[in-house]
């Protein structure tokens, strides 16, 4: 008689099949293809015993207990945990194409997936991923791959910055979180963001916060103009110099000189939210928001045919960032942990 061990372990391999298959079916190791085909169905949930053995093998770095739900945060590099990576995967479709952002493919992952390091957010209780966030390394992958090893590579060139900046930089992107998971998903983000916080402080030389900022179709050209010569304007990098798209953003309006004039005269991303409500009764994009709290800074924007979507590559320095606001997402102990580093070379 089959036991539920031998069932589970047959399960898991044919979930790390379907893993390699998709990471090794891609075109070209690190080239991006447009995807223009009808939405295929989304893959089946991954089977919970078979996602309590991938959990198993990752780093637990931070755990919640404030609230009836624990909320466990646990971080591994891809091809560590094949079988989360496709339940990962096909809960950034699900999440994504809410938002006109998805692959329209079955299971969103790529390439970088395997070797990237990925911060979950684990239900503890009920064991359902809340969300995620993908972490690349940059000094670690540049040793091993390169540059074509970078996502952002695909989209810009910044050669120029990779042994400085960049050297000392944590490329972050694909964030999502599950709305359907309820309560827990109001308080994921903010615990994978603890558990970031907690990864500075042990690897405190990690100063620089680099990735792309998507702004999605769904947005009218007006919007996205609006958008981009606010941020232009307000929150462009002096290192702007040494990055360029790999294409080129491509939009023209009829009130170009109007919206030029309007992201002039713009006080706040509140007053910037006014203004795309006028437009296409919608807030601007929640990170947006979220980074310019950090007074992010924007290098460049690029389009991604991918995911039809503008992409702006933005930069924190975690030293230069408000303090009170890195505090709010890294906590306190992790905060003064990551700080004391530089105290140390001063």
């Amino acid at each position: 008689m089959e036991t539920i061990k031998s069932k589970s372990k047959k399960v898991s391999k044919k979930f790390t099949r379907l893993f390699k298959r998709v990471t090794t079916a891609l075109t070209g190791r690190f080239k991006k293809k447009p995807v223009h085909r009808p939405l295929e169905p989304l893959i089946e949930p991954v089977p919970k015993d078979i996602l309590l053995e991938n959990i198993g093998k990752m780093k637990l770095i931070y755990s919640s207990q404030t609230s009836k739900t624990p909320i466990g945060v646990y971080m591994a590099q891809g091809f560590q945990i094949p079988d989360l990576m496709l339940e990962i995967g096909r809960l950034r479709e699900k999440v994504f194409r809410t938002v006109n952002e998805g692959t329209g493919k079955s299971c969103d992952i790529d390439e970088f997936d395997s070797f990237y390091h990925h911060i979950v957010a684990i239900d503890e209780e009920s064991k359902r991923v809340l969300g995620a966030y993908r972490l690349g390394l940059v000094d670690k992958i540049l040793k091993t791959t390169g540059s074509e090893g970078l996502y952002t590579h695909t989209l810009f060139k910044y050669d120029g910055l990779l042994n400085s900046f960049f050297n000392d930089s944590i490329e972050l992107g694909r964030s999502f979180v599950d709305d359907e998971a309820g309560r827990a998903a109001l308080r994921a983000l903010d615990s994978i963001w603890k558990g970031i916080g907690a990864f500075l402080a042990e690897n405190p030389h990690y100063r620089y916060l680099i990735g792309p900022v998507s702004i999605s179709n769904s947005y009218s050209t007006n919007s996205k103009l609006l958008m981009i010569y606010y941020l232009n304007k307000n929150f462009k990098s002096e290192l702007s110099t040494h990055v360029k798209p790999r294409k080129p953003v491509k939009l023209k309006s009829s009130f170009d000189k109007e919206l030029k004039k309007v992201a002039e005269d713009l006080k706040s991303f509140t007053e910037l939210d006014e203004w795309v409500k006028k437009y296409d009764q919608t807030v601007i994009p929640s990170l947006l928001k979220s980074y310019g709290k950090f007074k992010a800074q924007y290098l460049s924007f690029n389009f991604d045919p991918d995911f039809n979507t503008i992409d702006g590559l933005i930069m924190v320095d975690l030293l230069a960032a408000p303090k009170e606001e890195v505090i709010k997402h890294m906590g306190v102990d992790s905060y003064e942990k990551f700080l004391e580093h530089y105290r140390r070379l001063s």
